[in-house]
């Protein structure tokens, strides 16, 4: 289970960020900052990345995409990056906490999927806040795995947060 939850990256306040205590996060990219595929941001996202920046919290891309495709997205947003991260598995989320000089403790995972984000935030013990899957012109692995997450998503529906900025 996720610790909090939002409708789309852009939601994410500053009050959500304080309550996971997080001074950084590992954002995923596709269907979290942009469709599967593009190197452009979804609409704000750019600015959010600078408000976020502005209050001293670190933005870092944790991706299990190439190192091409992550490099050139973080370089539009001005922001460090782990490419091939292997998520769920510990190692890129390890990977970004040492980019950053930081403890697993003071980080939090944004992402779309409860296999990958969420999962590898749990395992390493990390918080973590799942955003709604924007792109539903998804990868066949991608939508197989949203078949599975449906049960899921059910269980904890009625804890989703709603903060305002």
């Amino acid at each position: 289970m996720p610790t909090l939850f939002a409708k789309k990256i852009t939601d994410v306040s500053y009050n959500m960020l304080k309550e996971v205590e997080a001074r950084a996060i590992l954002i995923d990219v596709d269907n979290t900052l942009s469709m599967h595929g593009s190197n452009e941001p979804f609409e704000g996202v750019a600015e959010w990345i600078n408000y976020i920046k502005s209050l001293d919290i670190k933005p870092i891309i944790v991706s299990n995409n190439s190192n091409r495709r992550v490099k050139l997205f973080a370089e539009k947003l001005n922001v460090l990056y782990v490419s091939d991260a292997k998520k769920p598995l510990k190692s890129g989320f390890r990977k970004a906490c040492n980019l950053l000089n930081l403890d697993e403790n003071h980080c939090a995972v944004i992402g779309d999927q409860l296999f990958t984000d969420i999962l590898g935030a749990n395992l390493i013990g990390m918080k973590s806040i799942l955003i709604e899957p924007i792109d539903k012109n998804e990868p066949y692995l991608i939508r197989l795995k949203r078949l599975f997450e449906k049960p899921i998503y059910f269980i904890f529906k009625y804890k989703y947060y709603n903060y305002e900025s």
